[in-house]
């Protein structure tokens, strides 16, 4: 699990930071406003959770909940990402995420 979680994180931390990802997020919302279709995008985000989260539980692994990647890894990132001029460091996203594996026993 651990393995899957960290990769993907780091993958998903640098879509998110890098400026097309800013910028398509940015996008997405402005476009969106009022209408509910940011919550496509936390469905797709979910969705690649539940997949490492089933894989994992398919081998016997310990893995955390989706809430507890949600909210300690993926909305400090975004909201960070989105309010921030200066976006987390990579360092700290890799310690939201373990925070999310240390919990997860």
């Amino acid at each position: 699990m651990a393995t899957d979680l960290h990769a993907w994180a780091e993958q998903f931390f640098e879509e998110m930071t890098s400026e097309p990802g800013k910028a398509m997020v940015r996008d997405v919302i402005a476009s969106t406003a009022g209408v509910g279709a940011p919550v496509p995008c936390s469905a797709f985000t979910r969705e690649q959770i539940q997949t490492m989260l089933a894989r994992a539980a398919s081998r016997g692994e310990a893995a955390p909940d989706m809430d507890t990647v949600m909210d300690r890894f993926v909305a400090p990132v975004m909201y960070r990402n989105l309010f921030q001029s200066e976006p987390m460091s990579a360092e700290r996203a890799r310690a939201l995420i373990q925070s999310c594996l240390d919990n997860s026993d």
